[in-house]
């Protein structure tokens, strides 16, 4: 993929997205000729949502630019409050990502009860292919602003993938976080 592609990411908030959209682009060969469909791809190994496009020629003065929205559609900014919104679900976990609090609807996100979440950690819900790639830099973020936001799969007990949302940040105890959830699709099981 040529490198004067310019990347413009949505929601342009989701740092973690931005991050894994730049890491799948440096898995494409320098000098080949990938298209956005090629990138748009790779990006939904984790953000089975995700459309690339590219800007047109005729809009672009500089280096060619591609779109890239994590949830299919530019029109993200109705939702910048979501976790004030009632379906949200509220968690509080410690500084060894262990939940030590959640709220029936939260359990229920990740296909669990309120009482079997507690003493879990983020790992436990989280795909182990997922925390390599970016639980460092989530609680690398989170420390250094206060806040980090993004998406995470899991899969539920029926062997279906739910698409969460996530929105973490800290408290006045160094100790303790809360985060907020909320459901964004629901795949079914597929092969394997």
């Amino acid at each position: 993929m040529s490198a004067d592609v310019v990347l413009s990411c949505f929601p342009s908030r989701d740092r973690s997205f931005a991050r894994f959209v730049e890491r799948r682009r440096r898995e494409v060969p320098r000098g080949t000729a990938a298209s956005a469909a090629d990138l748009q791809a790779g990006i939904r190994r984790w953000y089975p949502r995700a459309v690339v496009r590219e800007q047109s020629t005729l809009g672009s003065l500089g280096p060619p630019v591609w779109y890239v929205y994590r949830d299919g559609s530019p029109n993200l900014e109705a939702h910048l409050h979501w976790w004030e919104e009632p379906g949200a679900g509220r968690i509080e976990f410690d500084a060894q990502a262990r939940f030590i609090a959640a709220d029936d609807r939260a359990a229920e996100i990740v296909g669990l009860r309120p009482a079997d979440l507690i003493g879990r950690s983020w790992p436990d819900v989280i795909p182990s292919a997922a925390q390599a790639d970016e639980w460092d830099w989530v609680w690398r973020t989170l420390n250094e602003t206060g806040r980090v936001m993004s998406v995470f799969d899991c899969r539920l007990p029926d062997g279906r993938r739910r698409i969460v949302e996530y929105r973490n940040q800290t408290t006045d105890d160094p100790h303790r976080f809360v985060g907020y959830w909320r459901e964004i699709e629901t795949l079914d099981a597929g092969p394997g």
